[in-house]
């Protein structure tokens, strides 16, 4: 039995979020919500992506090291030296500014309920929320690539909280459309639109459904669509794939072609552990294709749960992995 979405019914049901979350500044408005110690490690951890420690001057001074043949001797710190008997130089850390990327999955599965009630767009839109204030806090560009099989949104690369506030807004919009009015996912475009774009290297925040990249499709045909583009796009940028859960599929008609089990059939065990075992299928392809890549990935099912779920995957992910 497959795992499909959800859609969320007519009445609006399913958590679509009020229209007022839509307006005024929407990264002051999700600090709000937030936990402060676990918005700084967050913090911590994003500046942890991207940091590089040099030699020389830079902009916030580190920590003390013995002099080496080719240093530069300005950077000599004379009274620890005649301190410790030998040579040292001051060290400064230098925090490189970066672009980051959203690269988001505008497609109509996108519309289907989350894990936790919620429209997985909602869900969806609070992690892009979280980055975008992230980025705003580190100084960093912005920059988003929406796509689906038809559509396709774009902002540049910019500082400033207007820029993120105006590229936060427009995708809202694209993004709360009736489910029977959204086109098809289509990752690979999204991928290939995202490598047109970014020309140096980016960090790139990739936000689909649990479908992908490519849990549904046979490993035995080899390596599927998603994982091609998402290689090419990892040997170039640093990528974080987060997958927003699908709810029980047995909760409401699936949102491509309207379906709904009869009603006798949903609650009995020979469906429940279908479903139970074509979760955990979904969960193992997905994981592996990530793996393999070298792909830092995070699952969330509720908007309540991103910033602990970005936390730990900033935490166990390897931004230094091997590329494929």
């Amino acid at each position: 039995m497959a795992v499909n979405g959800r859609a969320v019914d007519g009445n609006g049901h399913g958590g679509t979020a009020p229209s007022a979350r839509r307006r005024g500044d929407q990264m002051l408005l999700l600090r709000s919500r937030l936990s402060l110690p676990m918005t700084r490690r967050v913090v911590g951890l994003m500046e942890g992506r991207h940091r590089s420690v040099l030699h020389g001057r830079g902009q916030d001074f580190d920590d003390l090291s013995r002099y080496a043949p080719g240093d530069d001797l300005g950077d000599i710190d004379w009274r620890s030296s005649a301190r410790a008997g030998v040579p040292l130089i001051k060290r400064y850390v230098h925090e490189t500014t970066i672009t980051v990327v959203l690269a988001v999955d505008t497609g109509r599965t996108m519309a289907a309920l989350a894990r936790g009630g919620e429209r997985k767009s909602d869900v969806a839109l609070e992690l892009v929320r979280l980055v975008a204030m992230l980025t705003h806090d580190g100084s960093d560009r912005l920059a988003l690539v929406a796509a689906d099989a038809d559509r396709l949104l774009t902002f540049p690369a910019r500082h400033g909280r207007l820029h993120a506030e105006a590229l936060l807004r427009r995708l809202a919009d694209q993004m709360q459309a009736a489910s029977s009015d959204l086109p098809a996912a289509d990752l690979t475009r999204l991928v290939s639109q995202v490598e047109r774009r970014c020309t140096q290297r980016c960090l790139v925040v990739l936000v689909t459904d649990e479908a992908h990249p490519d849990a549904d499709a046979d490993p035995a045909a080899g390596e599927g669509p998603d994982a091609t583009a998402l290689r090419r796009l990892r040997t170039r940028h640093d990528v974080i794939v987060a997958s927003v859960l699908d709810a029980d599929p047995r909760t409401g008609p699936d949102v491509d072609d309207g379906w709904t089990a009869p009603a006798p059939l949903l609650q009995t065990p020979e469906v429940t552990r279908a479903v139970a075992q074509a979760q955990a299928v979904r969960t193992f392809r997905r994981e592996k294709v990530l793996k393999r890549l070298g792909v830092t990935g995070l699952t969330v099912g509720r908007s309540a749960d991103v910033l602990a779920q970005l936390a730990r995957a900033l935490s166990t992910g390897a931004p230094g992995a091997r590329r494929a």
